[in-house]
């Protein structure tokens, strides 16, 4: 019975991992069109992964706006 519970634990964490990874990508790309969208250019635009001077420890942040992708 543990050993299942462990699984499924286990199980649920990856899929958050994917989940969280999947909104993070959500979030950077809607905070770089809005940024494209007004007429400037984002940090990353020239760049791409993690050669992007956008990319802070895993997470993009949109400054500006309310919403922040990802502080680690």
């Amino acid at each position: 019975m543990v050993m299942i519970k462990l699984n499924v634990s286990l199980q649920v964490a990856v899929r958050l991992g994917e989940f969280r990874d999947l909104v993070k990508e959500v979030v950077r790309s809607a905070c770089r069109t809005a940024l494209l969208e007004a007429g400037f250019t984002p940090d990353d635009y020239f760049y791409d992964g993690a050669e992007s001077p956008g990319l802070y420890g895993g997470g993009y942040y949109c400054i500006g706006s309310r919403f922040i992708a990802d502080i680690l």
